[in-house]
């Protein structure tokens, strides 16, 4: 009888080893997890934080570019005048109109450079808020 109790406790005692043991572990892997968790938060939280400055920055493109397109405008119009004045003071003087065209010009290769600057804003924005879609997920 006494025997049997031993060999009782003994099996008892190795299964609550092996219990112990898979607690063991199961709490290391719930550590991991739980580690895994919070930097993928952190993840989560810095790309909120680009896409919203990514927006910021295509907010401030698009009201360089609202500028740059009023501007254009302006010198259009300016540089229309200036070759009706010209035409009419000296008989379209090359010289003049051709100065008055390349500043037209010029201003031109401003605004495709704004609205290409805005573009890439814009694509950066898309890109940090896919980032933080995917990190929600």
């Amino acid at each position: 009888e006494s025997q049997r109790l031993k060999e009782l406790s003994d099996s008892l005692q190795s299964q609550l080893t092996e219990s112990q043991k898979k607690l063991t572990a199961a709490e290391a892997a719930h550590s991991s997890t739980a580690a895994i968790l919070e930097a993928e938060q952190t993840d989560a939280t810095a790309l909120r934080e680009r896409l919203k400055a990514a927006e910021r920055r295509l907010g401030d493109a698009q009201e360089d570019l609202k500028r740059a397109l009023q501007d254009l405008k302006t010198v259009q119009t300016e540089a229309n005048e200036e070759n009706k004045r010209l035409r009419a003071e000296f008989g379209a003087d090359d010289k003049k109109l051709a100065a008055t065209q390349a500043k037209m010009e010029a201003l031109e290769q401003l605004l495709a450079r704004e609205r290409s600057s805005c573009a890439e804003y814009k694509q950066q924005a898309a890109s940090a808020w896919d980032a933080a879609e995917a990190a929600k997920q």
